[in-house]
């Protein structure tokens, strides 16, 4: 009988999502639209500066896996990076909904993955500003460059797998 060899992937993304604590990955998980369910909120306990962080990791390391392997850098990373691949794989791969804080009972805002139309862009941009302020969380949490790539080069193969 043969033995599988093959070591189980150790995934720091799902990891930092699901048992993590500590006010990085809580505020990476509070949308902006959960100040209306907890008035004591303030901007800087939602997630969208952290997201901005998380979005400039992501694309670093994009760019750092991507680069002289692809004719067209800019181009072929955006098939990456975009709001819609972050919601409907990254997203919807880790259940971000499931640990999300954002004000469920506003009807207005969609509690699921799928994107119909270009106009749901904005509506959806929730759920991948949560994507990316888990990165930056993560990131701002242990300080780990090299985990980054990891998480974002496994982030590349369900893209490139789902996509």
């Amino acid at each position: 009988m043969k033995q599988n060899t093959q070591k189980a992937f150790c995934d720091p993304f799902r990891e930092f999502l699901e048992k993590g604590s500590g006010a990085w990955r809580m505020r990476a998980l509070t949308a902006r639209s959960y100040r209306g369910v907890d008035r004591s909120l303030t901007e800087q306990d939602t997630n969208e500066e952290l997201a901005t962080y998380g979005d400039a990791l992501l694309k670093l390391a994009y760019c750092e896996l991507l680069l002289d392997k692809v004719d067209h850098l800019s181009v072929e990373k955006a098939k990456y990076e975009n709001d819609r691949v972050l919601v409907r794989v990254i997203a919807r791969h880790y259940d971000i909904l499931r640990y999300l804080r954002y004000d469920a009972k506003n009807k207005s805002i969609p509690s699921d993955y799928d994107l119909v139309k270009r106009e749901d862009d904005d509506n959806y941009k929730y759920i991948a500003t949560a994507v990316e302020a888990l990165l930056g969380a993560h990131y701002m949490e242990y300080r780990d460059y090299d985990a980054v790539l990891k998480i974002v080069k496994h982030f590349k193969e369900l893209i490139d797998q789902n996509g």
